[in-house]
């Protein structure tokens, strides 16, 4: 990981996990819990851009990195702004965590 100090921390981002409930009708919904809110770095790693099922699709990522939190993994999304990430991949050294992201599309 390359080096992080405080001062880069300057996005505001709110970790979120997933609960399975049940709907009243015999089915299930996801609804998304908070988890914790903290400073962070985001800057964009990638963008790629790409035909499929008729429709041209985009693929952003992002690379997060926050001071190590024990309660965050890669089930859990992020919201940045109006923008939610989804964790891919988590780097921690037990000081800095660096979280490798995906956009998600809007419905």
């Amino acid at each position: 990981m390359g080096k992080t100090t405080i001062g880069d921390l300057r996005e505001r981002l709110g970790f979120q996990e997933s609960v399975k409930t049940d709907d009243g009708y015999h089915g299930s919904v996801i609804k998304w819990n908070d988890v914790c809110t903290v400073w962070a770095s985001v800057e964009p790693i990638s963008s790629r851009e790409y035909f499929a099922a008729h429709q041209i699709k985009v693929d952003i990522t992002h690379r997060v990195k926050i001071r190590s939190r024990s309660e965050i993994d890669e089930k859990m999304r992020t919201i940045w702004g109006e923008t939610i990430l989804l964790v891919e991949t988590i780097i921690d050294d037990g000081v800095w965590m660096e979280i490798l992201c995906r956009e998600e599309k809007p419905q």
